[in-house]
C-alpha cells in the first residue's frame, strides 16, 4: 500500500507554450525545481502530523524527484521514499500508516491485537497543499527568469 497525492495543473497549454521558449532542457529544469519545492514543503507538513515520540517514522518521511526526457518530471513524497535500509528507513512505517487487522502469533495462536490506521500522509498533504502550490509557483518563476536570462 502506498500513499500519494495528485496535483492537477490548470492552464497546461499556456504553461507549455511559455516553457517551450526555454527549450526542453530549460523547461525540465523549471519543472524539476517546482516539483522539488512541492515535495520539500509537503515533507515538512507530513512530519508535523507524526507525533514526537515516533522519531524513526518522522525520519522516514522522504521524497524523490526525477526528470527524464521520456516521462517528464515525476515526484513522490511519503514514508520510506528515497530511503536506504538503515539510513532513516522505518520498515514498520507502512503498518503505522495503513494499520492492521487482528493478528495472532504463529506458534502459540495468541491474539496480539490490531493497530488502527493513522493516515498521516493524507493529513499532511491536505494541510500543506496550498502552501506547496504557492511555493512551487514562486520557485518556478525564479528558475524561469534565471533560465530565460541564460538563453539570451
Amino acid at each position: 500500500m502506498s500513499d500519494y497525492a495528485k496535483v492537477k495543473i490548470l492552464g497546461v497549454k499556456a504553461l507549455g507554450r511559455t516553457l517551450a521558449k526555454l527549450g526542453s532542457a530549460g523547461a525540465r529544469k523549471v519543472l524539476r525545481a517546482g516539483a522539488g519545492k512541492v515535495v520539500t514543503v509537503l515533507k515538512k507538513f507530513i512530519r508535523k502530523e507524526i507525533p514526537a515520540h515516533n522519531k524513526r517514522i518522522k525520519k522516514s518521511v522522504g521524497s524523490k524527484v526525477r526528470a527524464s526526457k521520456k516521462d517528464g518530471v515525476t515526484a513522490k513524497v511519503g514514508l520510506n521514499i528515497g530511503k536506504k535500509a538503515g539510513k532513516g528507513h522505518a520498515p514498520h512505517a507502512m503498518i503505522y500508516v495503513g494499520g492492521t487487522e487482528d493478528r495472532v502469533q504463529k506458534k502459540t495462536g495468541r491474539p496480539t491485537g490490531r493497530m488502527p490506521a493513522n493516515p498521516v500522509v493524507q493529513r499532511g498533504v491536505k494541510a500543506g497543499k496550498r502552501q506547496a502550490i504557492r511555493e512551487m509557483k514562486k520557485k518556478m518563476r525564479e528558475v524561469f527568469r534565471r533560465e530565460a536570462k541564460r538563453r539570451k
